[in-house]
């Protein structure tokens, strides 16, 4: 942002300097050729200033989302407040985050959440799923309000919590997650009459939960789910898939701090790959090619989910890039 503000105040100079220097000249040629030096140079400086911005939006946009030609946010929730929060479970338009969940669960109280200083600290002392809030929420059965987005994104985070309140809280009642699933199914809108809406996708973009992996360590999950008969029936992903819950235990060694906010990313391209990031470095890859299942999600659309139950969890922003 400094490179911008240099090319602002380039533009304020120069108009004082030309300013002052235009009252000394005594000749209409000279004014004429002072007005048009300073045109030529203030449209120069301003011409920097808009070439600035423009690199410091390209700066800002993640790797994974730049290597894929996604260079647009489509959901951005910075948490400055919580005015954009359903805290009031309306389930209106307009809010980037609501409290009603799916599967006839009760609602996440509005006192598990607080906002300050532009970061969300999520602490439910009655849920016990990784699951508190959503970026989009039924209305009625078959529809949702809110944002669930359809085809090719890369969903981020920035996240911190401190290790060591697992150990202070009960066992199995929370921990820290950062995921989604088919918006189609968690909003009822599964077809009998359509075989392929009883398939549907877990994406879990970062869990931590050292009863799984080593506390340097976090999953990564891709759940393949299918409807058979009216009852839920999960199906094992392919042998190769050897870690617990489906997933990929990725160990960051020392590499990590997960008491300082960490970003972790997910760039979904249905039909070609899933790829994770922390930090803007790519940790795994998992390409459609080597597991169809994974296709079952092509055709659904994805919101944002945070919960950790009655683990504490810090989030800073979440954005959604697309194109």
């Amino acid at each position: 942002m400094v490179t911008v503000e240099v090319a602002f105040l380039l533009v304020i100079d120069e108009s004082i300097a030309r300013s002052s220097s235009i009252a000394n000249f005594n000749t209409k040629w000279e004014k004429d050729l002072s007005i048009r030096n300073f045109m030529d140079k203030s449209l120069f400086s301003l011409f920097l200033f808009f070439l600035c911005l423009d690199v410091y939006g390209q700066n800002n946009q993640p790797i994974g989302a730049k290597v894929a030609g996604l260079s647009n946010i489509i959901f951005q929730e910075e948490f400055k407040d919580e005015s954009k929060i359903d805290l009031e479970n309306t389930k209106k338009v307009g809010f980037n985050f609501y409290l009603s969940r799916p599967f006839g669960w009760p609602t996440t109280r509005a006192d598990s959440l607080s906002v300050k200083n532009g970061v969300l600290t999520i602490k439910n002392p009655i849920n016990k799923a990784q699951f508190d809030i959503v970026s989009a929420t039924s209305k009625n059965k078959g529809e949702w309000v809110g944002f669930a987005h359809r085809g090719s994104a890369y969903f981020e985070a920035s996240i911190a919590f401190d290790p060591d309140d697992f150990d202070k809280i009960p066992k199995k009642s929370g921990f820290p997650a950062f995921w989604t699933m088919s918006a189609e199914h968690l909003f009822e809108t599964l077809s009998s009459k359509n075989k392929r809406w009883y398939e549907y996708l877990e994406i879990d973009f970062m869990e931590w939960n050292p009863e799984w992996h080593s506390r340097s360590a976090f999953i990564q999950s891709i759940h393949y789910w299918v409807k058979d008969r009216g009852k839920n029936k999960r199906v094992s992903m392919p042998a190769c898939y050897d870690c617990p819950m489906e997933g990929k235990v990725i160990d960051l060694g020392g590499t990590i701090n997960f008491m300082q906010f960490n970003t972790f990313g997910i760039l979904w391209i249905p039909g070609e790959r899933i790829d994770t990031y922390v930090n803007d470095v790519l940790v795994r890859s998992v390409r459609v090619s080597d597991y169809p299942a994974i296709e079952s999600g092509n055709d659904h659309h994805f919101p944002v989910i945070l919960g950790s139950g009655k683990f504490p969890m810090r989030v800073d922003w979440v954005r959604v890039w697309g194109r």
